[in-house]
């Protein structure tokens, strides 16, 4: 025993020195440990604790110690601070971070009442499931923002769910701040140990990220139980047992051999939990203080051991002590030193590596009949006969449920089971016990449910779930409805890693590099504000490494992603009129609420809408369960990857909205993507036509307007003059001339232009510009701010009435398909050509650019429908 202890000294302070050749700092710091370890094996003998170490005479290292553990610690909201790879865990002298491979623990060692307790060091030896979850939540700071939708309500936005940490291999959740806020409550309440709460479940359509929340925090867990010490884990195996009659069942032989030397725990708990209680109890006495101030909250401990386990400890026990077998004392008449001797000889603690399995077990709807011993316990038939009754060792522990124990289990659509099953999930749930089948087990465990809205409505009409609905804590998980959130998701589930960009707006050509979701579409500004990609980032798509990667052309993951977040806005005035008296902003601001077009608007922030507004509109979308039905997730997947695929077949080289559009229609005529009704097909229909009119349009206009004029500023000089006029007939009705800035010449008022304007303005927004409009925007807001309203008017005014691009552009499209050889068009041309580059496109992607917009240009407008 004091020969394992020594040895695990021995390991921390000298293995980690042997990956990276001697040279005399590392040959001091090897005769430093030597001196600590002569001292601690002399405090080993010490007549009292004599598995503490004398603290004194181990401070040197101690400290040694200190700087291999690599823990990590909190950044605040410096994000970009926190870096928690082995690698980057290093201290001030290099020292490479202590592995999990190299730590040799003895289950003595975990009685020692110093601060050289190994559970200082590694935190997990005695902390919940719970506790574990919440220290991964808080591994770096929440921030808060407003709500990216609306812009009304304060978020916390948690870098653990976010994909903010620099750890590899770890998911990410896109949007549903406030349903991740409810999930990190209720973990912090059952780190609090806190029991008999409401059951947390996550209601929503599939896609939402119901069941991958758990698994996002699952990811950060295995690869820090691979490289970090305060996040490494430990169980135990059994050895020796087939040298006790008494367990000779748990260990067969076969061809006359022990069948296997080890075996392993059915519920790999820590090595802690084998303690006797008296023992935990004095350990966590003297190691809270330490460890508490390391984890920055207080700890929680689990205690019990599995009853398999228990039962294996009480034969030994009876096997090692005859008076215990005699009945003439009982095991807690033993020292801890007799018990600690005893219990070492048949324990080997080794590491707990959660592998690619190391997931949140799912359990799916079970369906009538149930087999509960499939989910719980299950008697082995083999050993019944050996431990008859309710032995704990005539019982297997390998159930799905009893398996997640120290983790998370999820229930998916858990309201679609028996009244009998979602008793046993809630028992589970709230007070972790598992006792379906077999005896009760108390399990260290988190869990959730997941459900839909209709499965939920169901359940709350079923007179046998009322319990169950009544216990519950449902939480909303609809799909996303802002268009650059729709995106990162879309792009999220066919695989980040099959995709490249490349940063824009620089001068220069840039490289590709990996594509990065949260650089491409940024988390939320302060005030909510998103940013999509667009004039940003280039985007490629890499099929195979011996082919060029696929160019995205700009406005393809735009028109897609703003085509779901149109089917999922609710704006049927049936709806909302199911709650009269509710919303009073309704009649003045009817347009945000019956049009999807200015709805999209508004949460783009394109639109300046009060907050009173943004307010009702935000409650109206929660009321009415905005983003449960729309274009779902899994459609959106199939969409963009059909399309990939088209243009790889096809030999396009680039993806554009043009196959974008053709990829839509092959989908949603062969059933792909589902469409509930005819009704809401035509809907769906009108809708994408909208999209195309009112976003892609114009985003494609201003495109060729800038890279064949050479410049960008052709709309918002005509907004600049359109305001100076307006300025000079709010003063003077009759006046025919205004003044700019500049000490120019006056010029004349363009009545014409202003009043075409003024109609694409109304057709935009649905309802009439007046002049007080503009001028207030001027008062509340800075000289360079325009307003996006009237800005895309004026954009949408050029887009019909400049007539000199559409001709330039037939014209291109002529000379690139080779039968328009004018000089003047070739040099006009190859000087486009130089700035394809900057605005995210190459030559096929701007030839398909204006093609497309020239059929776009010529199909007749159609106004926004209102329902």
């Amino acid at each position: 025993m004091n020969g394992d202890f020594l040895h695990l000294k021995f390991s921390i302070c000298i293995t980690p020195k042997l990956h990276g050749g001697w040279n005399v700092g590392k040959l001091i710091s090897f005769i430093v440990c030597s001196i600590c370890l002569i001292f601690s094996n002399v405090a080993l003998s010490a007549p009292k604790n004599s598995r503490s170490l004398n603290k004194k005479s181990s401070g040197i290292c101690e400290s040694f110690l200190a700087a291999n553990s690599g823990l990590v610690e909190n950044s605040g909201s410096q994000i970009d601070e926190v870096n928690l790879s082995a690698d980057n865990s290093r201290s001030s002298a290099s020292v490479e971070p202590l592995k999990i491979s190299d730590v040799r623990i003895g289950l003595g060692d975990l009685y020692d009442l110093s601060s050289q307790n190994p559970i200082v060091q590694f935190p997990t030896l005695v902390m919940t499931a719970a506790q574990k979850y919440l220290q991964l939540v808080n591994i770096a700071k929440p921030y808060k923002t407003k709500d990216p939708v609306f812009g009304v309500a304060d978020v916390e936005i948690y870098p653990a769910f976010t994909g903010q940490l620099d750890i590899p291999g770890t998911g990410m959740i896109v949007g549903q701040y406030h349903a991740i806020e409810a999930l990190v409550s209720h973990i912090a309440s059952a780190a609090r140990g806190e029991k008999g709460g409401k059951i947390f479940g996550a209601i929503g359509p599939s896609g939402t990220g119901k069941t991958e929340m758990f698994n996002v925090l699952d990811g950060i867990r295995r690869q820090l139980s691979k490289s970090n010490p305060q996040f490494y884990e430990f169980s135990f195996k059994w050895k020796g047992l087939h040298d006790i009659p008494a367990l000779r069942g748990l260990t067969p032989k076969m061809g006359g051999e022990v069948a296997f030397a080890e075996i392993n725990p059915d519920i790999k708990r820590s090595p802690f939990t084998l303690l006797r209680e008296d023992m935990q109890q004095d350990i966590i006495e003297a190691v809270r203080p330490e460890v508490e101030k390391n984890l920055g909250f207080k700890l929680e401990v689990w205690f019990e051991a599995s009853p398999k386990d228990a039962a294996i400890i009480e034969q030994i026990m009876m096997y090692e002590d005859k008076q215990i077998s005699s009945g003439e004392k009982s095991i807690s008449d033993l020292s801890p030193e007799e018990y600690l001797n005893i219990l070492e000889k048949y324990v080997h603690i080794v590491p707990k590596l959660r592998g690619k399995n190391g997931a949140s077990e799912i359990i799916r709807a079970l369906g009538p009949n149930p087999n509960f011993e499939k989910l719980f316990v299950e008697q082995n038939p083999l050993r019944m006969m050996l431990y008859p009754g309710d032995s704990p060792l005539s019982w297997d522990y390998t159930g799905k449920v009893v398996q997640q124990d120290g983790g998370a289990l999820i229930f998916d659509e858990a309201p679609r089971n028996e009244k009998e099953v979602l008793d046993s999930l809630l028992e589970v749930a709230q007070n972790s016990i598992a006792e379906a089948a077999g005896p009760p087990v108390h399990l260290d465990i988190v869990s959730m449910y997941t459900g839909n809205d209709e499965s939920i409505i169901s359940a709350r009409e079923n007179g046998d779930l009322n319990a169950f609905m009544d216990r519950s804590h449902t939480v909303p998980m609809r799909l996303n409805i802002h268009p650059w959130e729709i995106a990162k998701t879309a792009l999220l589930m066919v695989g980040p890693n099959k995709f490249l960009m490349r940063k824009l707006g620089t001068g220069k050509p840039e490289k590709l590099e990996p594509l990065d979701l949260n650089k491409a579409f940024p988390l939320p500004e302060a005030n909510g504000f998103l940013k999509g990609i667009y004039r940003r980032y280039a985007l490629y798509y890499s099929y195979r490494s011996d082919e060029a990667p696929i160019l995205i052309s700009p406005h393809s993951i735009e028109m897609l992603s703003l085509t779901a977040a149109i089917t999922r806005l609710n704006v049927d005035p049936k709806e909302f009129a199911k709650f009269p008296g509710e919303f009073e902003k309704i009649t003045p601001q009817q347009q945000y609420f019956v049009n999807p077009v200015a709805r999209l608007k508004m949460i783009l922030g394109q639109d300046n809408v009060s907050l009173a507004v943004r307010t009702e509109i935000a409650k109206l979308s929660n009321l009415t369960r905005e983003g449960e039905s729309g274009i779902s997730a899994r459609d959106m997947q199939s969409w963009i990857k059909e399309a990939l695929d088209m243009a790889i077949k096809q030999g396009y080289g680039v993806l554009t909205p043009e196959i974008l559009d053709v990829a839509f229609s092959k989908l949603l005529n062969a059933g792909t993507i589902k469409v509930p009704s005819n009704a809401l097909r035509t809907a769906w229909l009108q809708r994408y036509a909208l999209v195309k009119n009112h976003f892609t349009l114009p985003g494609l206009y201003r495109d060729l307007q800038e890279m064949i004029a050479g410049h960008g500023q052709r709309a918002e000089r005509i907004y600049d003059a359109i305001t100076g006029e307006i300025i000079a007939l709010s003063a003077d009705a009759n006046a025919n001339s205004w003044q700019p800035d500049n000490s120019a010449p006056a010029q004349p008022i363009n009545s014409k232009r202003l009043e075409a304007i003024k109609v694409k303005y109304k057709e935009l927004h649905s309802r009439e510009f007046t002049y007080n409009f503009l001028l207030r925007h001027m008062a509340t807001s800075n000289r360079e701010s325009r307003n996006p309203e009237l800005l895309a008017a004026v954009e949408a005014y050029l887009t019909d009435t400049e007539l000199e691009i559409a001709d330039t552009a037939k014209e291109l499209i002529a000379y690139h398909s080779g039968s328009n050889t004018n000089p003047e068009i070739q040099k006009a041309a190859i000087l486009i050509e130089g700035r394809l580059a900057n605005y995210g496109y190459d030559k096929a992607s701007f030839a398909a650019a204006l093609s497309y917009w020239t059929t776009l240009h010529s199909v007749p407008k159609k106004t926004p429908e209102t329902r």
